[in-house]
């Protein structure tokens, strides 16, 4: 991954994920923001052949939802919970809670959504959507850095 990303470890460590994205943009894939919502929204992979006339390269990209390797929706134990966050609904099905997922900071970082619109909306209005979006992600990640870096405190 770091080859493909051109990327050294210390800059690995550094990126998020939509900075990872970022360094494998072409022209089918010119905003992986909208790629990754798409996964989550439906549940279905992405997927793409993305072609680099100038390395000469071409890289086979998958985006998809992680699944539990049990392959029953438990979360490690056995047990299949359940919760109320409307993320976990995935093409019309409530889905299991991953053993990672935590309700109160999926509260808390719902809570920034409305400051996060308002920010991209002043940055770009509404004649842009792919805009909108760029900086609608870099706002949620910016707001919610405390909540990641604290934990959310209930």
């Amino acid at each position: 991954m770091l080859w493909a990303a051109r990327l050294n470890e210390s800059e690995a460590r550094q990126i998020d994920l939509f900075g990872l994205l970022d360094r494998f943009r072409s022209g089918v894939f010119d905003e992986p923001s909208i790629a990754v919502r798409r996964v989550l929204q439906s549940g279905e992979p992405y997927e793409r052949e993305l072609k680099f006339a100038d390395r000469d390269q071409t890289l086979e990209l998958r985006i998809a939802l992680a699944t539990d390797r049990n392959g029953n929706g438990s979360n490690g134990n056995g047990e299949v919970r359940y919760c109320d966050c409307d993320e976990l609904i995935i093409g019309g099905e409530r889905t299991p809670m991953p053993h990672f997922h935590n309700c109160e900071y999926v509260r808390q970082r719902n809570s920034l959504i409305k400051e996060a619109e308002r920010i991209a909306t002043g940055q770009c209005g509404n004649a842009d959507p792919y805009g909108w979006t760029k900086v609608f992600v870099a706002a949620m990640d910016k707001l919610a850095e405390p909540l990641l870096n604290n934990g959310a405190k209930g």
